[in-house]
């Protein structure tokens, strides 16, 4: 049997917080998964970076998709380069 893929939605807020972000990300999460992808949604506020890094290296995402370039997506960056 073939494995799921899995996606990664990084967004600013996300349920039970109710905001366009939260709202969209929830949207999308139950879209893919009822076309069978694994679905991870992840808020980039309040956590830091390396507790988010530690969440997607645990799910091991096959997309990463961040809703709000500035604010979710600027976790993604890495200074340090790749590891």
């Amino acid at each position: 049997m073939k494995a799921r893929r899995r996606v990664l939605l990084l967004s600013p807020t996300v349920l039970p917080e109710v905001s366009g972000n939260a709202m969209t990300a929830e949207r999308w999460r139950r879209a893919l998964e009822e076309k069978g992808l694994a679905v991870l949604v992840l808020a980039a506020s309040g956590a830091g970076a390396t507790a988010l890094r530690r969440e997607a290296e645990r799910f091991q995402p096959h997309v990463i998709h961040a809703h709000h370039a500035l604010r979710a997506g600027s976790l993604l960056l890495d200074p340090a380069g790749p590891h």
